[in-house]
């Protein structure tokens, strides 16, 4: 029956998301933060923007094992974000608004969600809801090239990440400590994160 068939895809996709592994997920989302890149205004080195990003992530190589880089979009948006694939994007808008150290604070907390595996787990809850991101896990040690339906899919999925209290306390938590433990002194004043910057 459709129905019997419509579960029956359903449970297959569901066995593809728990299937997937870290580094497929990673793989995947460079892919998509690399066409991200290319469709966005990145600033150059020489830039003011980029030389303060610079200065204030100095130091900050890599998390739980995953390297780490760093790049400034030139938009009005107020927004920052971290990938699984430890890429971190900081957008001027909110280089505007904010000090050097609520900056670092946002910033610590983005990786925080990194280095708590809360990206992959989001990752891995889209492609239980997304039709785009059907059959992309596979048996396969090959990895994929995905379309542009799967990469827009994965684009909504790192954009529109919804994080829980406890995973947005213990993104905090492990930012703060992590930026301590590399010479780095976000000041307790700093803003939250909340409305100023939408979590990935």
């Amino acid at each position: 029956s459709l129905n019997s068939n419509y579960l029956m895809q359903g449970g297959a996709q569901a066995l593809q998301a728990m299937s997937i592994t870290d580094a497929q997920i990673q793989e995947y989302v460079h892919q998509y933060v690399t066409q991200l890149d290319a469709q966005s205004t990145v600033l150059p080195e020489s830039n003011a923007y980029t030389q303060r990003l610079r200065k204030l992530t100095s130091g900050l190589t890599s998390v739980d094992g995953t390297p780490l880089n760093f790049k400034v979009y030139k938009t009005s948006d107020v927004n920052a974000f971290a990938c699984a694939d430890g890429s971190v994007r900081v957008y001027t808008g909110i280089m505007d608004v904010m000090t050097d150290n609520e900056l670092l604070g946002v910033i610590g907390h983005e990786i925080g969600h990194v280095a708590m595996k809360h990206t992959k787990k989001e990752m891995r809850t889209s492609m239980l809801t997304s039709a785009a991101l059907e059959g992309l896990a596979s048996t396969s040690s090959t990895m994929a090239t995905l379309t542009d339906s799967q990469l827009g899919a994965i684009g909504n999925a790192v954009l529109n990440a919804q994080y829980s209290k406890k995973q947005e306390s213990q993104a905090d938590d492990y930012g703060y400590e992590f930026l301590k433990a590399n010479g780095k002194n976000p000041r307790s004043e700093e803003r939250r994160v909340g409305k100023e910057c939408r979590s990935r």
